[in-house]
């Protein structure tokens, strides 16, 4: 959850940062969540199917599903990544043309409006907490 409000803030920051220095900044600290967001889902769906057997109630037995599961997850990445990019083109088409002057382009637009789906993620991840922590 952390990291996306990181993720979230560091965007938004592209609004006032206009050195070379405060750029390097912004992407070593997005760097951070970007780490998160790779290593965390994939920890918790390893810990989740490490023994790697499931039940099957149609037949009653157990099976090993560990290729079900990722690519379940990996569609589960691909969506909203095709999502972002009809978004981003959507974007670029709407600012095409507009001069905004040498501080304002539509990549700083982009980048700004992803803080957005990043403060909704640190939300929903803050819910699933929330649900885990009832079900204990």
């Amino acid at each position: 959850m952390l990291s996306h409000i990181l993720f979230a803030i560091c965007m938004l920051l592209t609004i006032v940062v206009t050195s070379f220095t405060g750029i390097f900044v912004l992407v070593g600290l997005s760097g951070i969540s970007w780490a998160i967001t790779i290593w965390a889902p994939f920890a918790i769906i390893g810990a989740e199917i490490s023994d790697g057997l499931v039940e099957n109630p149609l037949l009653g037995r157990y099976e090993r599903r560990q290729g079900i599961v990722m690519g379940l997850h990996n569609v589960a990445i691909a969506s909203p990544q095709v999502v972002a990019a009809v978004g981003s083109t959507i974007i670029f088409w709407m600012l095409d043309g507009m001069d905004h002057g040498p501080q304002d382009s539509s990549i700083g637009w982009v980048l700004r409006l992803s803080a957005l789906p990043a403060l909704v993620a640190a939300v929903l991840t803050r819910r699933v907490r929330d649900a885990v922590s009832r079900l204990e």
